[in-house]
Parts: structure tokens; sequence; C-alpha cells
């Protein structure tokens, strides 16, 4: 899987050096991450380190809207297959939120909970709501924070209870494919300082997804005294 996945990568960065329009550039700069998000699996698979705890985060600079961008190009396809409609409007202040930590870890967490939504949706007139609200900024030894919360909302009785389960169990009890990868991203979503539940309400049902996460890589300066 490594080879052809390389060869994708190796076309694209020679892509990168031809002239392209600012809409092509974007499309590449998602199926990179797209790419890498891949490798992070094959990666966190074969060594096991999600199911140890021992997952080393990569940390890095990055912008919230393009990581929003890249999770909502992986559930396109679907949304077309099942005729649902997607709602999902970002105010401007979080798209440019400049935020530093697990890039592609938190983009393989959010689409894969993503996905569970769409594929459980009811495709009658269906829709998918993707909201994301900011939340509080504070400081902590010296390291500015900000507090996020996803909501991925869906109409209808919501996802099967044995799923719901699987995700926040422990051990190695899955039935499903789907509810081993819901519980590597819960497990990694802890390892990012975020929880994920499943709410179900009367006529909807949606994972709420709390994320503590920095906003620059390094320390703030300390107020100089007159």
């Amino acid at each position: 899987m490594r080879n052809p996945l390389n060869g994708i990568r190796f076309t694209h960065k020679l892509l990168e050096t031809t002239p392209i329009s600012e809409n092509q550039k974007q499309f590449l700069e998602t199926s990179d991450a797209c790419e890498r998000q891949i490798l992070t699996i094959i990666e966190d698979m074969d060594s096991g380190s999600i199911d140890e705890g021992s997952t080393e985060l990569s940390m890095e600079e990055f912008v919230l809207g393009n990581v929003l961008d890249t999770v909502v190009s992986q559930i396109m396809i679907l949304l077309k297959e099942r005729n649902l409609q997607l709602l999902h409007e970002t105010p401007k202040e979080i798209k440019t939120l400049s935020l530093y930590g697990d890039r592609i870890r938190l983009q393989l967490v959010l689409s894969d909970f993503l996905f569970n939504v769409v594929h459980h949706a009811s495709s009658l007139g269906g829709w998918v709501e993707l909201k994301i609200s900011p939340g509080i900024k504070l400081v902590r030894d010296g390291n500015e924070f900000v507090r996020l919360q996803f909501r991925m909302i869906h109409p209808g009785k919501g996802l099967p209870f044995t799923l719901i389960q699987e995700m926040n169990e422990g051990g190695n009890s899955w039935t499903t494919q789907e509810g081993l990868g819901l519980n590597m991203s819960r497990k990694l979503l802890n390892k990012m300082n975020g929880r994920v539940q499943y709410v179900q309400e009367h006529n909807r049902s949606y994972f709420l997804i709390d994320l503590e996460i920095r906003t620059r890589k390094g320390r703030l300066k300390a107020p100089q005294a007159k």
C-alpha cells in the first residue's frame, strides 16, 4: 500500500512545480493532506500505538479552515450517493483560526466521526449538519489554548447502540470495522485533550466533540514591567 501511495505523492509534487491556479493549488493541498492521513493510519496500525496508548503526536502549526476543507472533501461522494445535503457554514474567524497540534490526526478523527454520521443518516429528504463553535481562550503555563466544540448532527434515530458501545468500551471486543474505527478515533481524541459523546434526542442525534488545543507554537511573552 505504501508504494502506490508514494507514487501518488511523487506525482503531486511534480504537479506543484507546474503553473497552476489558486483553486488547483488548494485541491493539491487537500489531496496532500488526505495522503498524509492515509500514511498516518498505516503507521499507527503497523505499530499498534493507538491501542497501546503510546501514540506520539506530530505537532505543527496549521489553519483550522484547511482541516475542515479536507474533512468535508472525504464525505462528498458518500453524500451524493446517499442523496444527502450538507449544512455547513463556518464563520470566517473559525476558518482563519491558527492552531498548534497534530493536524493530521485531528483531521483523521473528525473525518471518521463525520463519515459515520453521513453513513447512518436517513436518506429520505435527509441532511447532515456540521457546526463549529469557538469557546473561550485561556492561558496555562505560558501557552494559549482555545476550546472548540464540533457538532455533527443528523435527523432520525441515530447510530446503532452496539456501535456506540464499541466506541466507548475498552479492550478488544469490537465486532465491526466501524466500531474499531470509532474506538481508535476516541482514543486519539483523548490523546489530543479532547472528548466525544454521542447524544440522541427526540428527532435528531449528533456527535458532540470538545477539544482544547494550543493556538501557537511558542509561549506567550510576559508583559514587561513599567
